[in-house]
């Protein structure tokens, strides 16, 4: 009797936050993985902070981190390449997504709708801050700007618990909230958690800048660097 008291509080726990979830706020740090030197580039990686605004329907993931006037060659490149200088929208429901970025000059909002499909989830699990996340992969082809294409590992740690399924970089699509997510040697994981951080949470999707694709992006790429015009 005792034990069946135990699993209906348990259910009960776990069924109250998934059904009561309506909007999170999620801070990201980022660690490199493999990494033991602490040289100044990685420090620049790793003084990256992130955040990830999310309701049911709708998700923001970006920079939280302010810009200063004395920022080093080592910080526009940990910048540059962990995403903290664009902006990720995800409409959960319609399960599509964008990406803005600003490169050559102008600003882009590249389709990353493919952040959703093709995850293979494990039976794998850990404990991420508490709560209790399975393992999924999935496998990236990325066309590179000489025409090259190159397969990227994706693995996300999510939480069933928390009901929301969006992630770090416009990654979704699982069932449940990705607390930490790794793509080459970067992983991005949860440092505070706030649920129902804000009910009348508004998220804004991006308009500013030209629609296309990630292939039709590196072709633009592609071009510049050959016209050498930017």
């Amino acid at each position: 009797m005792k034990i069946n008291i135990i699993v209906f509080l348990c259910y009960f726990i776990t069924f109250n936050l998934t059904s009561q979830t309506r909007d999170i706020e999620v801070t990201y740090a980022l660690k490199l993985d493999g990494t033991k030197d602490k040289s100044d580039l990685i420090s620049a990686f790793e003084s990256q902070k992130f955040l990830l605004q999310s309701s049911m329907e709708e998700s923001l993931f970006y920079s939280n981190v302010q810009m200063s006037t004395e920022e080093t060659k080592n910080d526009y490149l940990a910048k540059r390449y962990s995403g903290a200088n664009d902006t990720y929208y995800c409409n959960l429901k319609t399960k599509t997504g964008l990406k803005q970025t600003e490169a050559f000059g102008s600003y882009f909002l590249i389709d990353i709708s493919n952040n959703s499909t093709n995850w293979v989830i494990t039976k794998e699990t850990k404990r991420i801050s508490g709560f209790n996340c399975f393992k999924a992969n999935k496998i990236l082809e990325i066309e590179n700007y000489k025409g090259e294409n190159k397969e990227v590992s994706i693995t996300a740690w999510y939480c069933p618990e928390i009901n929301i399924s969006s992630g770090p970089l416009g990654y979704f699509g699982l069932p449940g909230l990705i607390l930490e997510l790794q793509t080459a040697k970067m992983i991005y994981y949860a440092t505070t958690i706030k649920i129902n951080a804000d009910k009348n949470l508004k998220i804004e999707m991006p308009i500013n800048g030209k629609r296309v694709t990630q292939k039709e992006f590196n072709s633009i790429g592609k071009k510049m660097i050959e016209n050498r015009k930017w």
